[in-house]
């Protein structure tokens, strides 16, 4: 995976490490994080440009708010239609009483 990190300049560095062959070939996917706004123009131009490869987002944490579980459906629902379904939530730390929201 490359790039992992928020989405404002995901397809700079897509185009600078897929555009590549030599680096391309070490690169199974990209990853990001729904951090620094929606930007889903972002995504679907990196798809676009990549079609091939797997975009994966890797972080997007839900807090013990309703607040914070509204923003985690609207990246869901709101990401271009090939990039549904990969989604890992790999920061579960980030809620302090460690429960599921209720």
């Amino acid at each position: 995976m490359i790039w992992d990190h928020n989405k404002d300049l995901i397809v700079n560095w897509a185009k600078v490490i897929l555009g590549d062959a030599n680096a391309a070939k070490y690169a199974w996917g990209v990853a990001y994080h729904r951090y620094a706004g929606d930007l889903f123009d972002s995504l679907s131009a990196t798809h676009d440009a990549f079609p091939n490869t797997p975009m994966v987002a890797t972080e997007c944490s839900v807090r013990d708010t309703w607040a914070e579980a509204e923003r985690m459906a609207h990246e869901i629902i709101g990401r271009p239609q090939p990039l549904v379904g990969r989604l890992f939530n790999v920061e579960p730390h980030h809620r302090p009483s460690g429960r599921p929201l209720s």
